[in-house]
């Protein structure tokens, strides 16, 4: 078993978030997830790493997944783009969830 396991990912997202819709809840575990990658939990220099970090820092989908989640799609650009390039890598689920909660959008 790997590090990074997406059943705890499952479950902690939603109970912060007790009024999200089931939509806002999926995407915010596609941008969760895409996070993780582009951080490291997939080997590093894998097309799967450097499909989320394109997707990430250069996508508009990427700003349309982040409105539907309700969080705020610059924010998340910035720190990711900052973390990948001091070289940070994580292994812990809990680094982007921490990463994710500084990001979301205080408004919706």
């Amino acid at each position: 078993m790997s590090d990074f396991e997406y059943g705890n990912l499952a479950a902690e997202e939603p109970s912060e978030a007790p009024d999200a819709t089931p939509e806002q809840r999926l995407f915010q575990m596609v941008i969760v997830v895409a996070v993780g990658d582009a951080l490291g939990h997939v080997p590093n220099g894998s097309q799967a790493m450097r499909d989320a970090r394109q997707w990430i820092l250069n996508s508009p989908n990427f700003c349309s997944a982040c409105d539907i989640a309700g969080w705020d799609a610059e924010s998340l650009r910035e720190r990711v783009g900052k973390m990948i390039r001091e070289g940070f890598k994580s292994k812990l689920i809990s680094d982007t969830g921490r990463l994710i909660r500084k990001s979301r959008m205080t408004d919706k």
